[in-house]
């Protein structure tokens, strides 16, 4: 901006002296020897500048320029002072409500409920036999042989396919039914019987012909067979069988009140046989 005042100001002298210097070509008198005098010097102008003051917050204003035909002064104006605003921090007070606790509501108790089962258990039915006129008791099953016990039996007797063989010390019996094997004994050691199972499958040894079979004795056959070798203790007690193997249609039956255990035999015979297997004896 400086130069260019400068500039403009060379420029409008230039002019001046340009149309001064001119002639005009009509009948005015004119100068036989024109002198030529030298373009005048031009001393640049001083430019009078102003050092900006900056009051409170603000920026200074652009230079304002005043120009003349013979002059040209430059003029910083500045601008009035302006008063530094004041920042009043004006605190107003917001009081909180004081959160009040809500107490928890009391649960008010239900009503006790008391669980019925829809269902009654039963027991099992006992068959307790009422007297008659005659003071015999009647049961609801019927013994398979007579005379019977005093007590009822626990069911019908099961009628089964069995075999009969007496040994040296006792004898055993199989039935069909459940596929077991009773054994009795002579002794008086105890127990008095066992019972197990039939073991033997068609197809394997039924005897052990290793076996020297003192004269006039048997060796046990298919499941007795098996179960007498197999069981040292049980081999010595009973020995070597006495008879062949016999079959025949065995009937079993329990008493309800003592737990005895009813099995026919071959020839009629019926063998008792105690619960608690300390011994056994023959019915008829």
């Amino acid at each position: 901006m400086k130069y260019a005042g400068i500039l403009l100001v060379v420029f409008l002298l230039a002019a001046c002296v340009s149309e001064e210097s001119a002639a005009p070509t009509s009948d005015a008198p004119r100068l036989i020897n024109e002198e030529t005098l030298p373009p005048p010097t031009i001393t640049p102008l001083r430019l009078l500048t102003r050092t900006p003051t900056i009051a409170g917050i603000g920026t200074p204003t652009q230079p304002l320029i005043q120009q003349t035909e013979s002059a040209s002064l430059l003029v910083t104006v500045t601008p009035p002072d302006s008063p530094t605003p004041t920042i009043t921090d004006t605190a107003t007070l917001t009081r909180t409500p004081t959160r009040t606790r809500t107490p928890t509501p009391s649960l008010t108790p239900t009503a006790t409920m008391t669980f019925t089962p829809s269902i009654t258990f039963t027991p099992s039915r006992t068959f307790t036999p009422s007297p008659t006129a005659e003071g015999v008791l009647p049961c609801s099953y019927t013994w398979f042989f007579s005379p019977a016990p005093p007590n009822c039996p626990q069911t019908n007797a099961v009628v089964t396919p069995a075999a009969f063989q007496a040994m040296q010390n006792g004898a055993m019996v199989w039935t069909q039914s459940g596929l077991t094997i009773y054994v009795m004994f002579n002794d008086t050691s105890s127990p008095g019987w066992v019972v197990a199972p039939d073991t033997f499958v068609e197809g394997e040894p039924e005897v052990d012909f290793n076996l020297q079979v003192p004269p006039g004795l048997l060796q046990p056959r298919r499941g007795f067979g098996k179960l007498w070798r197999s069981d040292r203790p049980l081999q010595q007690r009973l020995g070597w069988a006495s008879t062949a193997e016999l079959g025949y249609t065995a009937s079993v039956q329990s008493d309800s009140v003592t737990g005895i255990r009813y099995i026919s035999g071959p020839h009629g015979e019926i063998f008792a046989l105690l619960p608690d297997q300390s011994r056994w004896y023959r019915e008829k």
